[in-house]
């Protein structure tokens, strides 16, 4: 009997074949997402992927070359690594049955190498780029993965998925996901399949345990992006693994990923193309991504000899309360002298990790000197004398903003904020904010008051910092939305007489308070 195939999945799989039954199956877009557990035995424990894609199939066989589909699993392969996974990668002619067979039973070794007690531990993710499908029908359904080494002709050309999920189930992971790109059709200038070919019915063999994601809805197809160079699925899959879909920890859940990646299919107007998940497993795993670090340097001045303020000091301190409960680890400096200023300053940019999300807050008095905000330390006056109506330099004692963006830049990358609570006087109108002067990638910066004025304080504080305070104590608070939430609360409330200025040069989704 000549086998129906269709192609099933040609990006990649994350561990585990998760039977479809018609009550299972549910379009990600109306998934409910089950809450996430600890991360530290995800972070903790071994990750090991097998990754395989087929785009050379032998003009024999019987099934068309893909273009993309050792691409993807390429690709997938590196971003999982540097997420600290083990890889196992199978693509073309190394994807034959018995290297699969193999490389399952490596999977199974590597995860239990120096196991103690029988528990379930680790993640186990499996995936595949390239042709796939099943024979019969019914109760007597059998799926495949089509291997190199498969025919059009033969009684079961590929893999049986249920050897599959029988040897991930049996490896003793605790978490065990697979995605499944392998419904790509030949039909159009860039899809992948053949049109002979058939996807996977509803009737998916059931995998307990094991949480599936697939590239398109049964009987559907799935694209490949010609400009990107890999599957469509593929495209958004890494795209969510690389931090997209992460939620405010940093960490990528399956059923966050899931969602990320239907969202943005169902959003790209190229394609027609909705991915399904099942909801095999109960609950939610983790898939990818590292907590997040984030660090504060909070600065408030008071006590300036020839103008003193009020509440600079005592507003820091409650933005500085606000950015610890939020899971920042917080400096506070109170009325720091120039030098001390610039020394926490430094340390400070030293001990932000590579991926950590950095902070700065500064209250106290400022200025414009040539266009350019500077910051005052206790030890700083302002200056007392222009030049055509425009302070040459920042004052004695002073630090421009631009260098406090750049000693903070050399040793971090990004993300950077910062949050400044202070007067931008100056000699005159004539000196004009140079707002280009402080665009820095992976930075956002965000000015309390146009030029010319100070900020409204009292003794608890001042406008600008309750108004921080009071946007941070929201979940899920992103620094783009919530610089923009500050923006509006101050405008509305001085009935537009003050203004906060911000120059974003960050990516969105840099989260700044927790999803609880």
């Amino acid at each position: 009997m000549t086998p129906v195939i269709s192609r099933t999945a040609t990006a990649a799989l994350v561990l585990g074949f998760a039977s479809l039954m018609a009550a299972q199956q549910s379009s990600v877009k109306d998934a409910a997402v089950a809450p996430a557990p600890s991360p530290a035995p995800f972070l903790g424990e071994k990750k090991i992927a097998l990754v395989i894609g087929i785009s050379d199939y032998p003009q024999e066989s019987g099934f068309p070359k893909l273009q993309f589909a050792a691409k993807d699993a390429q690709d997938l392969a590196a971003v999982l690594q540097n997420q600290g996974y083990k890889i196992i990668l199978l693509t073309d002619a190394h994807a034959m049955r018995s290297s699969i067979r193999n490389a399952l039973q490596q999977v199974h070794d590597e995860l239990n190498e120096g196991r103690v007690g029988t528990k379930p531990s680790g993640t186990t993710l499996f995936a595949f780029s390239g042709h796939g499908g099943e024979t019969g029908t019914g109760a007597s359904v059998h799926q495949f993965l089509v291997t190199y080494d498969a025919t059009a002709q033969d009684p079961e050309p590929g893999y049986p998925l249920k050897d599959i999920t029988g040897s991930l189930n049996s490896d003793g992971a605790v978490r065990v996901m697979m995605f499944i790109d392998a419904c790509r059709d030949q039909t159009g200038s860039s899809s992948k399949g053949a049109p002979p070919l058939s996807s996977f019915s509803f009737n998916l063999m059931q995998a307990q345990g094991i949480k599936t994601l697939f590239s398109t809805a049964p009987g559907k197809q799935s694209y490949e992006d010609a400009e990107a160079k890999n599957g469509y699925f593929t495209h958004y899959l890494l795209e969510g693994l690389n931090g997209e879909a992460a939620d405010a920890s940093g960490l990528v859940t399956f059923d966050s990923l899931a969602k990320w990646v239907s969202q943005s299919l169902q959003n790209d107007q190229h394609i027609d193309q909705v991915p399904y998940w099942n909801q095999n497993a109960s609950g939610d795993f983790f898939v990818a991504g590292h907590l997040l670090n984030k660090d504060a340097l909070v600065v408030g001045v008071d006590s300036y000899s020839d103008h003193p303020i009020q509440g600079a000091i005592a507003g820091a301190q409650q933005v500085q309360q606000k950015l610890y409960s939020d899971g920042f680890r917080t400096t506070f400096l109170p009325d720091a002298k120039s030098a001390d200023f610039k020394d926490k300053l430094s340390a400070f940019a030293k001990d932000i990790g590579p991926s950590d999300v950095a902070v700065f807050y500064f209250a106290g008095q400022g200025g414009i000197a040539s266009g350019v905000p500077f910051l005052m330390p206790v030890d700083a006056k302002l200056p007392t004398q222009a030049v055509s109506g425009v302070w040459t330099s920042p004052p004695p004692n002073a630090i421009s903003l631009v260098d406090v963006l750049n000693i903070v830049s050399q040793n971090h990358h990004g993300p950077n904020v910062y949050l400044l609570d202070m007067g931008l006087a100056r000699a005159s109108e004539a000196d004009k904010l140079k707002v280009a002067s402080l665009m820095h990638d992976q930075t956002l910066i965000l000015l309390c008051c146009r030029p010319g004025l100070d900020p409204q304080r009292t003794q608890d504080g001042s406008l600008f910092s309750k108004t921080v305070v009071s946007v941070l104590s929201q979940p899920n608070m992103t620094a783009g939305y919530a610089a923009s939430k500050i923006i509006a609360a101050i405008f509305s409330q001085t009935e537009g007489v003050q203004y906060a200025i911000e120059v974003p040069m960050l990516p969105d989704r840099v989260y700044l308070t927790p999803s609880q």
